[in-house]
């Protein structure tokens, strides 16, 4: 009885069942393969979830998919991004300062059963300098909730 062999290393690139051409080298430490869908794997860099940032500055416009470190002892006022997809997720991290959490236009933070005031006028404020939260966007631009957080924080 015959078999076939669906590996095929004749050119030094290996193929698989002719349908995956894979990289004729190493990737670097930590990389992954992927793949475009059509055959053809590389190589590419792990993705690594959020950025971390420490801020000092009095206020920042946050960005999605990413960590902020609060360390300013006179306290900081973060903006909520005025885009953010499904899915899209915002870390703070009280360091030293307490931070203020500012939306913009048609943005609600839920925490819990409770949500902030809608638009410019809600926020979320820490009540001591190590409070961290981390929200995670649930209606594009628009809406975010609380998926955990430590310390008191007051909702307006």
């Amino acid at each position: 009885m015959a078999t076939t062999n669906p590996i095929n290393n004749a050119t030094s690139a290996l193929t698989v069942n002719s349908a995956y051409s894979l990289p004729t080298a190493d990737g670097n430490n930590g990389d992954v393969l992927t793949t475009n869908g059509s055959g053809t794997v590389t190589w590419e860099a792990a993705a690594t979830g959020v950025t971390y940032e420490e801020v000092t500055d009095s206020t920042k416009a946050m960005a999605v998919n990413y960590s902020y470190g609060v360390n300013r002892g006179a306290g900081i006022t973060l903006t909520l991004p005025a885009a953010a997809s499904v899915g899209d997720v915002i870390q703070i991290i009280g360091i030293d300062g307490i931070w203020i959490i500012a939306q913009n236009a048609g943005q609600t933070i839920s925490v819990g059963l409770s949500d902030s005031t809608t638009g410019a006028g809600g926020s979320l404020t820490a009540t001591d300098a190590g409070d961290c939260i981390t929200l995670r966007c649930i209606v594009t631009d628009t809406d975010f909730r609380v998926t955990s957080m430590m310390g008191n924080i007051t909702i307006a």
